[in-house]
């Protein structure tokens, strides 16, 4: 679920509000939990297994929630179709379909005949667990008889590996319900032929999946009357899940209804005859050729109602045999959805975040992962089977395989040191690349957001640590889908990653352990005690001059985001011993406007606004940002291929009668090329060369008769180019060369007024031109 915050410039201030318009958003999340199903074994002296009808008389109709199931081939290869395989667990509570859960012996009991009722052995889970329901998936996973299908559907039968031959691409098929199609045409238009095509061919081309894992056809389970499972073993041994007497006659999976043709066939047992079967005339001929069913809404919920959310999504359905989930359903806001095209890669962004949940990045799925071997990295008492669910999470209960508690000593805090614990993934492939990004190779893990609802913390990475990364809870700036998101999933067992297709991600880039493992205050305070910057945090609070800097990738000028709060904030999210024009009484009031973030301020993007209306952003890359040539102050250029580039000094602007300075200063937006070896900045019609990091490079330029006078620091090159386009050079020398060649072109920038005019001018404005040539 996301929630859009945005920082706003009014009047040369800047404050936190709340909007929709602004590629900023909270993803509460409400991923699947454990429902409260029951769980009966059938002794098999009482019930028969393996038969099979096609009689519907005994299937009577009624209203449905849906459980996770299989279909498995009978193993001995005879006409006899895939038996049933389901094991629960919880769609989302708002589904539009109520749920009936049996929580109690007496209810479960009522529905079977007592002489039966001896031969069942009832498995509960807590009562305490939330009502819901997720339907299931059933595969075919074998070579179906001709009697099923006159296509053969061919396995691979091989252990799991890596090789090529291994694995297939990720497909994915869109099922719009009739909400979707109610949007206004600019809306449809939109989704359906940029946001959801965008998102659909990142992921497939993003993530291969193992060719074992893949499904020909699968369908979406029928649910027990009263959210009851029964369990008896067939001819092998293997248990198979059915219902008593009947199943419901449809599914829900989030707030659409599931077609009829993406149902299975009813497996239930005759109290009566006490006989098992599945009725196939009542299955749906399933979905083919896919690896991920998604069921895409749009509609108004009370949800969407909810901190200015645009979309929530989860998965519905998981292949019982490997856990994987396989069917999803994203609800888009229809009221949240903008076709403003600078907010076009925002809601492309929010669509990948929510869609990552349902491919597995969510606390309901951990302790489903699984090893490269494609084994349980949670044991169970049998797979495929039931985990048990943790009360103290609500979720199913997974191995410190998967995730770790560590706890943090001697964690640095306004009111002093504490033990933090922190929830940390710890599977290889994120082992390796978290200590990797942060450059610390003794990191335990990636850590996890410790802050937020249910749907915010465990489930997104931890803000104070990978800030605009695309999973993190609360998405201010430019996210990016990092190595780090592509190993949570690759971890998960299920897929193998491209890591080629993964996004830059400049926060926290090689800052080593003490900023990967300790709190944003000891790194600001051991930071300032050595005079050294303590990016990517920052202590500007607000003035009256705004002064600029740019986000740690480049893309946007942005601001500090330090605000005042009316009460004092919790001693541990304390971050500060002093800031500059601020009493000792006072610090308790400030931080940074992100919460989950620790309140530890940073620099963040913003936008423009005149009465209350967007003007434009501060993104360089997007040409709709462009300022008006006469409050172009720095000369500055938007497109896509501009960076920010912090300046040296304050810009100025003269001409014969004004000189001009801007209460807004310190960075700006310029069009740059990668070549020879370095970065080349363009401003006004010049390209000028950056060498080294921190090179100072001087502006002067006279355009339409204004002479404007600035400078530019420049990054490292490997900061906005590939680091094979970036060579070192001799700072010494290349300072000798650049001051050399400035002497020699300075005469070029210069006003030309007339002598009696300038003079006029000059006691009348008291102006100091820098140049005055006569004519």
């Amino acid at each position: 679920m996301l929630i859009y915050i945005k920082i706003s410039l009014f009047a040369l201030h800047v404050t936190v509000i709340l909007a929709h318009m602004h590629p900023d958003f909270r993803c509460s999340h409400v991923p699947p939990t454990p429902e409260q199903v029951n769980h009966v074994w059938l002794d098999n002296g009482n019930f028969t297994p393996n038969w099979e009808t096609n009689d519907e008389s005994s299937i009577p109709s009624a209203p449905q929630t849906t459980t996770r199931s299989r279909r498995y081939i009978n193993p001995k290869g005879t006409n006899k179709a895939a038996q049933q395989l389901e094991i629960g667990s919880s769609m989302d509570s708002n589904s539009p379909v109520s749920t009936q859960t049996s929580t109690s012996t007496s209810t479960t009991s009522a529905s079977i005949p007592e002489s039966l009722w001896n031969f069942f052995r009832k498995f509960e889970r807590p009562p305490s667990q939330p009502l819901g329901g997720v339907p299931s998936l059933n595969e075919i996973t074998g070579q179906q008889t001709q009697e099923r299908s006159a296509t053969p559907q061919l396995h691979a039968t091989s252990s799991l590996g890596n090789s090529p031959h291994d694995l297939v691409p990720m497909r994915i098929q869109v099922y719009y319900d009739a909400s979707v199609y109610l949007l206004d045409k600019k809306k449809l238009k939109s989704i359906n032929e940029t946001v959801m095509p965008s998102v659909v061919r990142f992921f497939e081309d993003v993530l291969l999946i193992r060719r074992e894992y893949t499904i020909d056809r699968f369908r979406i389970s029928r649910r027990c009357p009263n959210n009851t499972i029964y369990y008896a073993k067939d001819v092998v041994g293997l248990s198979r899940p059915y219902c008593m007497d009947r199943c419901e006659d449809h599914a829900v999976c989030g707030e659409m209804i599931v077609p009829k043709e993406h149902l299975s066939a009813c497996s239930y047992c005759n109290t009566t005859s006490r006989r098992c079967t599945t009725n196939y005339s009542s299955e749906g001929k399933g979905a083919a050729n896919t690896q991920l069913l998604l069921y895409v809404s749009a509609k108004q919920t009370v949800r969407c109602k909810r901190d200015q959310t645009i979309a929530y999504a989860a998965h519905c359905a998981q292949d019982t045999k490997t856990d994987r989930p396989v069917a999803g359903h994203a609800n888009l806001c229809p009221n949240s959805i903008s076709t403003d095209p600078k907010d076009l890669k925002a809601l492309i962004a929010t669509v990948k975040h929510e869609l990552t949940h349902v491919l597995g990045f969510s606390v309901s799925l951990f302790a489903y992962y699984r090893d490269g071997n494609g084994q349980p990295l949670t044991k169970r008492e049998s797979t495929p089977g039931p985990i048990p669910v943790d009360p103290r999470t609500g979720y199913a209960k997974w191995s410190d395989r998967v995730i770790r508690r560590v706890v943090r000593r001697n964690w640095i805090t306004g009111e002093g040191p504490i033990d933090k614990e922190v929830h940390m993934v710890v599977t290889p492939t994120v082992v390796r690349e978290v200590r990797r990004h942060f450059n610390c190779s003794t990191l335990e893990g990636a850590e996890l957001e410790d802050q937020g609802s249910d749907g915010t913390s465990m489930t997104h990475w931890e803000k104070r640590l990978f800030e605009n990364e695309a999973m993190t809870g609360t998405h201010t700036q430019n996210s990016v889908y990092s190595r780090i998101t592509l190993a949570v999933l690759q971890d998960t067992g299920w897929y193998v990653a491209n890591f080629s297709s993964a996004e830059r991600l400049d926060w926290g880039k090689d800052l080593g352990c003490d900023f990967a493992s300790k709190s944003c205050k000891s790194w600001i305070d051991e930071r300032r005690s050595k005079q050294l910057s303590i990016r990517p945090f920052c202590d500007r609070v607000k003035g009256e001059l705004l002064q600029i800097a740019c986000t740690e990738d480049r893309s946007s000028k942005a601001v500090c985001n330090m605000r005042y709060y009316k009460d004092p904030l919790p001693g541990v999210y304390r971050n500060f011993d002093y800031l500059e024009n601020t009493s000792e009484q006072e610090l308790a009031h400030f931080g940074g406007s992100v919460d989950l973030a620790d309140y530890c301020p940073f620099i963040q993007e913003f936008t423009w606004q005149v009465q209350n209306v967007t003007v434009r952003g501060s993104r360089c890359d997007l040409g709709g940002n462009s300022i008006e040539s006469e409050k172009n102050a720095a000369l500055e250029h938007y497109g896509p291929d501009s960076r920010c580039f912090e300046h040296g000094k304050r810009w100025e602007q003269r001409s014969c009668v004004y000189k001009r300075h801007w209460h807004h200063f310190g960075a700006g937006c310029y069009k740059f090329t990668c070549s020879g070896g370095h970065i080349n900045v363009i401003v006004g019609n010049h390209s000028y060369p950056c060498y080294y990091a921190d090179q100072i490079i001087h502006i002067e330029q006279l355009v339409d008769q204004w002479l404007y006078n600035g400078t530019l620091v420049c990054p490292a090159c490997d900061k906005i180019c590939a680091p094979n386009k970036c060579i070192s050079y001799d700072k010494q020398l290349i300072d000798q060369i650049v001051d050399l060649n400035q002497l020699q072109t300075s005469h070029h920038s210069h006003i030309v007024c007339s002598a009696a005019g300038a003079s006029y001018l000059k006691q009348l404005l008291a102006i100091n031109l820098i140049s005055l040539i006569t004519s």
